[in-house]
């Protein structure tokens, strides 16, 4: 138990040598330690990302990622298989083996969410229509753990544009506008105020 409280406080030493050295780093005798930077979202949200890999070890994280999400997989738990594949997806988007893992955890998904009893609403649809409904799920849950994940990164969500019906306000005021466009533009109405 004593060596425990010596650990944590300070010796008489340094509690004594302690203002003379805020004193050296106030007079530029002596640098501070630095900082930390503060963390990008990025950097948040793909630990190791931007950093430059070799083509094996690209090859090894693409064989690891695809037998992580094949064990979650097997032991039938979709939510960590699509947490995985999304992060990987992030850093590799062109891996073909991921769409597809990421298909199987969509309707592993979508499989455990179906309520005992009913029937099954896609057993009617063709077999292409069920393929691109499966796809359409997949892209839903990997949008839908990309903005979990954005959130957590603390980065705001995007606005959504406006309808392609509904004119942008300009920023002066309506009448404004309009008065300009009847006026013929800017400088006809300007021409006529140094005429008139």
């Amino acid at each position: 138990m004593p060596a425990q409280r010596r650990s944590k406080r300070p010796g008489w030493r340094q509690r004594l040598l302690a203002p003379l050295r805020r004193l050296a780093v106030l007079l530029g005798l002596k640098r501070a330690a630095p900082k930390q930077p503060k963390l990008s979202a990025r950097a948040r949200l793909l630990p190791g990302a931007g950093r430059k890999r070799s083509l094996q070890e690209w090859k090894e994280q693409r064989r690891r990622t695809a037998a992580e999400v094949k064990a979650h997989l097997a032991a039938e738990q979709p939510l960590p298989a699509i947490k995985l594949l999304t992060r990987a997806l992030l850093e590799d988007p062109q891996h073909p083996p991921y769409h597809d893992l990421l298909k199987k955890a969509a309707a592993l998904r979508r499989q455990r969410r179906l309520k005992p009893g009913r029937s099954d609403p896609w057993a009617e649809l063709p077999q292409e229509l069920r393929e691109q409904a499966l796809q359409l799920e997949a892209f839903s849950v990997y949008v839908d753990e990309l903005e979990q994940l954005f959130d957590k990164a603390g980065i705001p969500p995007l606005s959504a544009p406006p309808p392609p019906g509904v004119r942008q306000a300009t920023s002066r005021g309506d009448g404004e506008a309009s008065e300009i466009e009847a006026s013929g533009g800017p400088r006809r109405k300007r021409r006529k105020a140094r005429a008139g």
